[in-house]
């Protein structure tokens, strides 16, 4: 089970947020605004009831993908099965960096690697897809979960 706590966390800052990622997953745990003291886009305050498989959270990635022009669509979930992520060295304006095949099944056609950069100032999510095989890939849908703290009670 993934679940995030103080010390499983690493905390990035840009000019205008403070960037909480989780350290097995590298999703975001907490996003605030430097200016709004106590104020975080994400449900941080529900990361335990969170914490399990299938839940998604800022930094997942979703998607449906064929290796050649037909057969049947196989769907990929960051989500589906929480596996630690490779971390990768964090060069330049990249705040952390992961490959993601650690938390994908085996027969992925794809390599996905995952950036959060700082880009003129701005806080930037980036993945990265490339084919590993001799056949072409047909992407055919691609989520990235907005997970925002709309919890209402």
């Amino acid at each position: 089970m993934w679940l995030s706590c103080a010390v499983c966390a690493q905390t990035l800052e840009t000019a205008d947020l403070r960037l909480r990622l989780d350290k097995a997953s590298q999703t975001v745990a907490a996003l605030e605004p430097k200016n709004t003291p106590g104020f975080d886009f994400t449900p941080a305050d529900r990361l335990e009831q969170r914490a399990a498989d299938r839940y998604h959270h800022l930094g997942d990635l979703i998607l449906r993908v064929r290796t050649g022009s037909s057969g049947p669509w196989q769907k990929y979930d960051t989500a589906e099965s929480r596996t630690p992520v490779e971390p990768l060295p964090a060069v330049g304006p990249t705040l952390a960096a992961a490959n993601l095949s650690p938390a994908l099944p085996d027969d992925i056609p794809l390599q996905i690697t995952r950036s959060w950069i700082v880009d003129n100032g701005r806080l930037v999510l980036r993945f990265e897809l490339k084919n590993k095989t001799n056949q072409p890939v047909q992407l055919g849908a691609l989520g990235i979960p907005m997970i925002f703290n709309n919890i209402i009670t």
